[in-house]
């Protein structure tokens, strides 16, 4: 019997080993994770809504878990208190213009503080600072942006469809391309023109490019006209020639029109002109009567004679008529 109750004792005894040893492992593991028996210092963050954010839950900072959540509570203002408890081995990496927002852990997880940013000019936090926050869209911010964005798939999804009904109906200048014949036969002989015109204007720049060629070809009245100076300086020296003969073709012009000049008021005074044409006149007059004079002293026996030794001189004499 007392061996029976000694072995009774004895796994009695085992059992509360074994069981006071697993609590205290589970203790440890509780306290490892949530750092209970870690220094920590206090970071506070104030936010208008923490999305169901609870005492607890984990504070993560780059992917890293640095500490719990030490209490939720209201301020004056009606603003939600953050109080965090931040492993101290981690301080050294947190600078006083990092900003925490609410996040998820996992797709549909926990709420967890998210410690993000801060420039390394900045100073390193110290227990008791306020962090600065940044509103995160909650489930029910990305609830409404997909129902926008559904809203917006179905305007463009009935646009799309009354653009295609217009377009089989024939409506519209792409519809009646699709639907009449005779817009399509328009269309392809404007191609058609149009191919054509290209085609001139191709011929057109190979006609300009053999003319520039021309233009290139040293020896050429072109090429001396274009790149010559000698040429283009004779051709001004001509151009001041033509432009000094019209200046003085000006000027005899002008004298005409003088009317003080002979040739002027010979043009316009009729008088004068009568006077000259009248002198005229009497000068073949005086030279007809002249030259019957001479016939008559030739005929004249008292001079006959002397004009035919003259004559056989070779002396010039008055033909008789």
């Amino acid at each position: 019997m007392r061996s029976t109750k000694n072995r009774r004792a004895v796994v009695v005894g085992i059992v509360l080993v074994l069981g006071l040893l697993i609590f205290a492992v589970g203790i440890l593991t509780l306290g490892g994770q949530k750092h209970s028996f870690s220094s920590s210092f206090t970071l506070q963050a104030i936010f208008k809504d923490v999305n169901g954010l609870q005492k607890g839950n984990n504070i993560w900072y780059s992917g890293v878990k640095v500490g719990t959540i030490r209490s939720v509570g209201f301020s004056p203002a009606a603003e939600v208190v953050v109080t965090m408890s931040v492993d101290e081995t981690v301080q050294r990496f947190i600078h006083r213009d990092a900003l925490a927002k609410v996040g998820t852990d996992g797709l549909i997880g926990n709420r967890i503080i998210v410690l993000f940013g801060g420039s390394p000019t900045a100073p390193l936090v110290a227990d008791g600072d306020t962090l600065m926050v940044e509103s995160a869209s909650g489930l029910d911010g990305m609830m409404d942006t997909l129902k926008q964005n559904n809203r917006n798939l179905l305007a463009i999804t009935t646009s799309f469809r009354k653009l295609s009904d217009d377009l089989v109906m024939g409506k519209g200048t792409v519809g009646k391309l699709l639907t009449q014949d005779d817009l399509a036969n328009t269309l392809q002989d404007a191609l058609t023109a149009l191919q054509h015109a290209a085609k001139s204007a191709e011929s057109l720049t190979a006609h300009l490019d053999r003319f520039s060629q021309r233009l290139s070809t040293p020896g050429s009245f072109s090429n001396d006209l274009v790149s010559d100076t000698l040429v283009f300086h004779k051709l001004r020296e001509s151009a001041t020639d033509v432009k000094a003969a019209a200046a003085n073709i000006q000027a005899a012009t002008e004298k005409l029109n003088d009317p003080n000049s002979p040739l002027g008021l010979l043009l316009r005074d009729s008088a004068a002109a009568a006077n000259l044409r009248s002198t005229l006149h009497n000068l073949n007059s005086g030279t007809d009567k002249f030259d019957e004079d001479m016939e008559a002293m030739q005929h004249n026996f008292l001079l006959r004679g002397f004009f035919k030794k003259k004559k056989q001189q070779g002396a010039t004499l008055p033909a008789s008529k």
